[in-house]
């Protein structure tokens, strides 16, 4: 499964994260060139709630991510 990550206009995507309940980290990848899309596999996590963590050229925003399998 992949989890797309878009940018609303005039924001350029830098760096995500995303962290399990627990705040462990899960992935961290840095986006090439300061993109505005970009897709996550997602497919090895159970069912849960996650946080995804972006940074952009504006700053910082944490959203709640849910999978259910």
């Amino acid at each position: 499964d992949l989890l797309t990550i878009k940018s609303i206009k005039n924001t350029l995507l830098i760096h995500i994260e995303i962290f399990d309940g627990s705040s462990k980290v899960l992935i961290q990848e840095k986006c090439p060139q300061q993109t505005k899309k970009t897709h996550i596999d997602t497919g090895n996590f159970p069912t849960g709630v996650y946080y995804v963590r972006l940074e952009t050229n504006k700053g910082f925003v944490t959203k709640k991510l849910a999978i259910k399998r």
